[in-house]
């Protein structure tokens, strides 16, 4: 059996090069996957400044601290008043990366490809 090897998706973030930002910041109103993003900078010894985001007022709140050196990690879906993807634009957020389970929705993905707006699946953390 041959099974061909194929280009990624252009929205698709295979990398991360974490040492390269002051500050992570991980926006997401799941608990659970900020304990995943703690176990993941754990095992890789990843030494950063992470503030993590829950809430929308958080999120709101923390906006205004966020610089261009810094990495943003946000999920699409925080069940609040704005998708993670608006937050991206209005923001004009640098070094952001949509981390969603929604990443085969053809809607985000084409407006990450159109915006350059890196993508994630949410069940590939663990693998980065």
């Amino acid at each position: 059996i041959s099974i061909p090897i194929c280009k990624s998706p252009d929205w698709f973030k295979g990398s991360i090069e974490f040492t390269v930002f002051n500050k992570i910041y991980i926006i997401d109103d799941d608990r659970s996957i900020h304990d995943l993003w703690r176990r993941v900078f754990k095992t890789k010894q990843i030494e950063n400044v992470v503030i993590h985001f829950y809430s929308e007022k958080e999120i709101f709140d923390g906006m205004k601290t966020i610089s261009n050196s810094d990495l943003i990690l946000i999920d699409n879906d925080l069940r609040m008043s704005k998708k993670g993807i608006e937050l991206i634009s209005s923001y004009k957020l640098k070094n952001a990366i949509l981390v969603t389970s929604g990443y085969d929705d053809v809607f985000i993905q084409r407006y990450c490809i159109e915006n350059k707006i890196p993508l994630l699946p949410k069940f590939l953390i663990t693998y980065l």
